[in-house]
C-alpha cells in the first residue's frame, strides 16, 4: 500500500518546472501547455536540443534557438512571435516562452547594447518587445516628480496617448499612500492577462503630486506589479542658448539635466491630461515644427524636453511609449488593455 505523498515531499514543480517542497513562491506568470515540452511553439515541430555549458544536450524553450525561426524572414518572424504571444508569455530577456521578462533570472548586461539580455537576442530583441534602443532618437515626457510629505520623487512618464493611470505596487506601498480595493484585468502585448483582484493586489491609489508652485494635486492610479520591465532615464542634453532665445539661462540648464536610470514609478494618462506637460507657444510653435520643443510642466524644474536633439548629444536611454485603452468590461469589475508601443502601434 502506497502511502499518500506528505506536504514536505519534493517533486517537480507545476510552475517554476523545478524540484522543490511546499509551496510554489514564483509568480505563475502564464499556464503554458502541456505539450509544450513535446512541440516548440515557435514553428509547431518537434522541441530542438541545445548544447549546456557542458556539452550536453538538452530541450530548448527559447525562440532563439528554433532552426524555424532562425531561417525565417523578418516578416515571417513578427507573424511568429504574435502567434506565440497569443498563447505563451515571452522573455525579451531569455526569448523563453515560459516567463514574462519581469520574472527573467538573467541579469547581465548585453556586450553589444548594454541592456539586459542575452547576447544572442541583440539583434532579434526587436521581435519580442516593442522597447527601443533610441541613442539619437526621440525623448517622451519624463520627470521626477516630487511626492507630498516625502523626500523620494517619483521617476514619471506623461503619456497622453494612454486612458489610465499607473502606479507601481513597490512604489505605492514604500510610500504608503491610501487606496481603495478594485478588481481589474490588464492584458498586455498578444493578450496575455495580469489580473488584479480586490483584497489582493487590485488596489486604487491616491497619490499626492506636489505642483512647482507648492500647490498639492491628487492622482488616481492602478496598482501593478511593473510599468516597464527595465529602467529609463535620460542623458544630459546640451541645448544651445540660441535655439531658444525665450527661455532663461536657468530653464535651459535644468532642462539640460540627465536623469539617472530607474524603473519608473507612475505613468500618467489622459484622466489627468490637465497634468501633461505644454508647449508654450501652442500651435504652429517654430521648435515643434523642427522636432524637438522644451514644454512647460506643473512640476519639478518647470521645463521637459521633447522631441529628438539627436544632433546635440543621445537623447534618451531606454525609450518606451505606453498607451492604455479601456475597453466596456463584459464581466464585474474593470477591464483594460495595454498595448506597449514604439514609434507606430503594433499590429
Amino acid at each position: 500500500m502506497s502511502a499518500l505523498s506528505g506536504e514536505g515531499e519534493k517533486s517537480k514543480c507545476s510552475s517554476c518546472h523545478k524540484i522543490h517542497s511546499g509551496k510554489c513562491n514564483k509568480k505563475n506568470t502564464a499556464l503554458v501547455s502541456q505539450n509544450s515540452d513535446k512541440k516548440c511553439p515557435v514553428f509547431d515541430k518537434d522541441t530542438h536540443l541545445y548544447k549546456t555549458k557542458n556539452e550536453q544536450e538538452a530541450i530548448s524553450k527559447r525562440v532563439k534557438d528554433c532552426p524555424g525561426f532562425k531561417e525565417a524572414n523578418d516578416d515571417k518572424k513578427k507573424e511568429m512571435v504574435k502567434k506565440l504571444k497569443s498563447k505563451h508569455p515571452l522573455c525579451a530577456k531569455c526569448s523563453s516562452w515560459y516567463h514574462k521578462s519581469q520574472d527573467c533570472t538573467w541579469k547581465a548586461n548585453c556586450t553589444k547594447c548594454g541592456e539586459t539580455h542575452l547576447n544572442d537576442l541583440c539583434s532579434l530583441k526587436k521581435f519580442f518587445t516593442c522597447s527601443l534602443s533610441t541613442k539619437g532618437s526621440c525623448m517622451m515626457s519624463l520627470q521626477d516628480v516630487p511626492i507630498k510629505n516625502s523626500s523620494i520623487k517619483a521617476r514619471t512618464m506623461f503619456d497622453n496617448g494612454s486612458e489610465l493611470t499607473l502606479v507601481s505596487s513597490f512604489f505605492a506601498n514604500k510610500n504608503n499612500f491610501s487606496y481603495e480595493e478594485a478588481n481589474y484585468t490588464i492584458s498586455g502585448v498578444g493578450g496575455a492577462e495580469s489580473t488584479f483582484e480586490s483584497g489582493s493586489k487590485g488596489k486604487i491609489y491616491n497619490i499626492p503630486l506636489q505642483e512647482i508652485n507648492g500647490y498639492t494635486v491628487i492622482i488616481k492610479a492602478f496598482a501593478v506589479d511593473s510599468i516597464l520591465s527595465e529602467k529609463i532615464g535620460r542623458e544630459k542634453v546640451k541645448l544651445n542658448p540660441e535655439d531658444f532665445p525665450h527661455l532663461t539661462k536657468q530653464e535651459l540648464l535644468e532642462a539640460s539635466k540627465s536623469l539617472p536610470k530607474k524603473h519608473l514609478d507612475i505613468l500618467i494618462g489622459n484622466p489627468d491630461l490637465g497634468l501633461q506637460p505644454v508647449c508654450r507657444v501652442g500651435f504652429g510653435c517654430p521648435d515643434c515644427r523642427k522636432g524637438r520643443c522644451l514644454y512647460k510642466s506643473r512640476f519639478s524644474e518647470g521645463v521637459v524636453p521633447l522631441g529628438s536633439f539627436s544632433k546635440y548629444a543621445a537623447a534618451v536611454s531606454s525609450i518606451k511609449h505606453v498607451e492604455l485603452a479601456r475597453i466596456i468590461p463584459p464581466l464585474q469589475g474593470l477591464f483594460f488593455q495595454e498595448e506597449a508601443i514604439g514609434v507606430s502601434p503594433i499590429e
